[in-house]
């Protein structure tokens, strides 16, 4: 009887293991998505130029490659990014003395952390009156919930970038073999 029992609760498990991913990949992760266009939108700026920003208010400056990787942008996106961020007065190209390489590092403007500051507090705003309208139940149990979505989500996409980041190692690993021979 325990092996029945454990059988059904491993069929149990899977199912609801496939569900959670259903909801987090079909409900949950547009609609993340979509708000963050909109708030892109909203601000004026596409959303690789949304992401290079939120990264530059995190570490900055960087250099383009590092802020392709954080991004997980191409290197041409970032660039392009950057381009028009530098152009628009949202971030700065950042002089190193150190770096013969100092005209790729790039810092956020003040421009860009007013403009991210008042975005975020419109953003806040809309979802407070979103949660004013769920039940104090509802809320509660988004609120219990979130920690345990964003670490499962965070460590999934922790992964997928450091697999990516391995792919590349060896890609170029083999490029230099090859043309080494």
């Amino acid at each position: 009887m325990g092996e029945v029992d454990t059988e059904k609760r491993a069929a149990l498990d899977r199912a609801e293991n496939a569900e959670f991913a259903q909801g987090v990949l079909d409900r949950l992760l547009p609609v993340v998505g979509e708000f963050l266009r909109a708030d892109a939108t909203k601000l004026g700026l596409d959303h690789s130029m949304l992401a290079v920003l939120d990264v530059l208010g995190i570490v900055s400056p960087l250099s383009v490659a590092a802020l392709a990787g954080r991004c997980s942008l191409s290197h041409a996106a970032t660039a392009r990014a950057v381009g028009r961020l530098v152009d628009q007065g949202y971030a700065e190209r950042v002089t190193d003395e150190g770096d013969g390489r100092s005209r790729w590092w790039v810092g956020r403007a003040a421009r860009g952390d007013e403009t991210l500051a008042a975005g975020r507090a419109d953003l806040r705003r809309d979802l407070e009156r979103l949660a004013a309208q769920l039940p104090r139940a509802d809320r509660l149990a988004v609120l219990r919930a979130l920690p345990l979505i964003d670490g499962v989500v965070a460590r999934h996409a922790r992964a997928r970038r450091e697999s990516a980041w391995r792919e590349t190692q060896y890609r170029r690993w083999r490029e230099r073999q090859r043309d080494w021979w």
